[in-house]
């Protein structure tokens, strides 16, 4: 008897949690497309909607637009690899890609400047010090470690991100801008940090240098960033890049 119920009591907790959310199951089942044909006509309504709302300076809308038609390739190229239109569709994903990121990078920009101050110290590829002290944490995001104290080693990847990260901003006036909580638990403030028209946390982030991060949940730019993540994946850029596999030698 207790054998049967560790069997059946896991298949009424999905069942009864299917129930419950099936009008949402359904709902998504229903809009992904079946075909790169289909995929590619629901894209392009999407694009058309995106260039609308972009006309009427709606910026982040048409951004989350751009990012749809993306995401609808993206779930029909999985289903379809062995398509030969594959590589067509494939780019139009990512130029759809490209152009959601350029617009929420737009937004971005238009957001109002918290706070202004040069970038005296690069602690590291998402941290730097304010010449006044302050320690700013680039938020939404995550670079490997460099050792600051003795016995602690590199993370891979860790020093090209702190020079990536220096390049950016080394030695120049950043513009700091807040979304929700402003200090994290070493108590360093967190922002997006730009750097003149360049959004520095996006740009680590499409450099490789750095993952998505945000353990207290999605912010206003968690679609970018993790767009932005995913092409430097594609591309295979910096903490991304494969490793050769290694040749096994039999004795």
């Amino acid at each position: 008897m207790k054998k049967l119920l560790i069997f059946i009591i896991p298949i009424l907790l999905i069942g009864g949690g299917a129930y419950i959310f099936k009008d949402n199951l359904t709902e998504y089942f229903e809009g992904q497309p079946r075909s790169l044909i289909e995929a590619d006509k629901q894209a392009l309504e999407l694009k058309s909607q995106a260039k609308k709302l972009n006309s009427r300076g709606e910026i982040y809308p048409a951004a989350r637009k751009y990012l749809k038609a993306a995401e609808k390739l993206k779930s029909a190229l999985r289903a379809n690899k062995n398509n030969p239109d594959y590589s067509k569709y494939k780019n139009k994903m990512l130029n759809y890609y490209h152009q959601s990121i350029n617009l929420y990078i737009q937004d971005a920009l238009k957001l109002p400047t918290d706070r202004k101050g040069r970038a005296s110290h690069i602690y590291d590829g998402d941290t730097i010090e304010l010449e006044n002290g302050e320690k700013i944490r680039y938020l939404g995001i995550n670079s490997p470690e460099v050792a600051h104290k003795s016995g602690e080693r590199d993370q891979s990847y860790g020093k090209e991100a702190t020079r990536a990260n220096s390049r950016l901003v080394g030695n120049r006036t950043v513009q700091l801008k807040f979304d929700g909580e402003t200090r994290g638990r070493y108590g360093r403030t967190l922002a997006y940090v730009f750097a003149g028209n360049r959004f520095v946390n996006a740009e680590l982030l499409k450099l490789g240098m750095a993952k998505y991060y945000s353990p207290g949940g999605d912010i206003r730019y968690t679609r970018l960033f993790k767009a932005c993540q995913y092409l430097a994946r594609e591309k295979n850029l910096g903490i991304w890049k494969k490793k050769p596999a290694r040749r096994r030698f039999i004795r």
